[in-house]
């Protein structure tokens, strides 16, 4: 399997899970504000729908590998955050795998905005 094949396919595997995780919250705001709410976050009504977008648009871009490395590295980014925002008790495992699995999540997207969308990318069109 040539690498363009093996970059796309780690580029759906991450991209994927901030894709429905976008339309998840799409279509439940209300569950969605009540969640960032919980969590202390301000505004959650406008935070829930601006993390939805986000997820969503983000999500996208790494997919088609358009834009790559900035859609990467703001998910990847979004993505330790909102582990430590939603997820850090140490007292609950389960929510300490989370955390850990939302940070490794934030380094494959970290190393894949260093090492760019590979062959098969929009990011890779020809010029004109």
């Amino acid at each position: 399997m040539s690498n363009g094949v093996v970059i796309l396919i780690g580029r759906f595997l991450l991209a994927v899970i901030f894709i429905l995780a976008g339309f998840s919250k799409l279509a439940d705001p209300a569950g969605t504000a009540a969640y960032m709410q919980g969590v202390g976050l301000p505004w959650p009504a406008f935070t829930a729908w601006a993390v939805s977008l986000f997820e969503l648009v983000a999500g996208l871009f790494v997919l088609v590998g358009y834009r790559t490395a900035a859609a990467a590295t703001l998910l990847g980014l979004f993505s330790i955050a909102a582990g430590f925002i939603g997820h850090w008790d140490p007292g609950n495992v389960v929510e300490m795998q989370i955390l850990f699995k939302d940070i490794a999540i934030g380094g494959g997207l970290l190393v894949l905005a260093a090492a760019g969308p590979g062959r098969i990318a929009l990011d890779r069109r020809p010029a004109g």
